[in-house]
């Protein structure tokens, strides 16, 4: 098959592109399946819509990963490796840490497919962040706890001082006034403090 993932950077775009493939009897997505999935979430579409139409319509009722997870499309870990340039070691640990979701076990009892949306979401940034934090607990890295600790006690003390301009704000006309005015007002303290 043709279709790979790393040419996508979406997951609605990949599965969209599994679901328009066509190789004969060996299509990721038949049609039959797709129809049925979609006819018992709800959507009733013409007999002669096409899979494209299908799919375009489930999308907007039922998340990309979940569809995924019904037709089992799913990332190897020699996906995530290649992605990311990671090791097998630096994969068990973002599976360990929650950041890679299993989605299926192969007949051994061993995770063969993980979640795509874990694989489009994640960027080589946030990958080498989540592999570096683990040297935050070393001690070397004290600098780093306190400037930690520093920031958090800035954003607290932000919030202290919005505290009575929110409380104004709790006696405004409707909810949806005061929530967003509260969430502005505490952006812009916050923006401020950092600035």
């Amino acid at each position: 098959m043709n279709i790979k993932k790393e040419n996508y950077t979406n997951l609605p775009d990949y599965l969209r592109a599994l679901v328009n493939y066509n190789c004969g009897g060996q299509n990721p997505i038949r049609k039959h399946e797709l129809v049925s999935f979609a006819e018992a979430a709800g959507i009733k579409l013409d007999s002669r819509a096409s899979k494209d139409e299908y799919f375009v319509n489930l999308c907007m009722v039922v998340s990309p990963s979940d569809i995924a997870a019904v037709f089992r499309v799913g990332a190897t870990e020699e996906d995530f490796q290649r992605k990311f340039n990671i090791t097998h070691d630096n994969f068990i640990d973002l599976v360990s840490k929650g950041y890679i979701r299993p989605m299926m076990k192969n007949a051994n009892g061993k995770d063969a497919l993980y979640n795509l949306a874990d694989y489009y979401c994640m960027t080589n940034e946030k990958v080498a962040a989540i592999l570096c934090s683990d040297d935050a607990d070393s001690p070397d890295s004290e600098d780093f706890g306190i400037y930690c600790s520093e920031v958090i006690d800035e954003v607290i003390a932000v919030l202290e001082r919005a505290s009575d301009e929110i409380t104004d704000i709790l006696n405004a006309e409707t909810p949806e006034v005061r929530a967003v005015v509260v969430n502005a007002l505490v952006e812009n303290a916050l923006l401020n403090n950092i600035e």
